[in-house]
């Protein structure tokens, strides 16, 4: 049995990549998706995890309709979104509360 209880997908939604938010959320969805774990028995998907999404980088925002194409996507998924800025903290609170109440919540029968 695997020890992971919730993933945090942690998302650069500044325009300093050059990368679709959107796009790199389901980048990561999808390798998820194949990852094979250890092989064994006990192995299981990290893609049935449930999941937590942080917009980071909230203080560079300088388009914020990528925050918001982000929000509309994953609203979709019924996937949580943090915006948060680890330069200055803001939002951290929030998402670390929620971090906790997912880790401390029994798993889903």
């Amino acid at each position: 049995m695997s020890k992971t209880k919730v993933l945090v997908h942690v998302i650069d939604v500044s325009s300093a990549s050059g990368r679709d938010p959107v796009e790199d959320f389901e980048v990561i969805c999808r390798e998820l998706e194949l990852f094979q774990g250890s092989g064994d028995d006990t192995a299981e998907s990290l893609a049935t995890k449930r999941r937590i999404a942080a917009a980071n980088k909230i203080d560079a925002l300088d388009d914020p309709e990528r925050l918001t194409q982000l929000k509309k996507h994953l609203k979709k998924k019924k996937v949580p979104l943090f915006a948060i800025s680890s330069a200055s903290g803001e939002g951290l609170p929030q998402l670390l509360e929620a971090m906790w109440k997912e880790v401390s919540r029994e798993p889903e029968a």
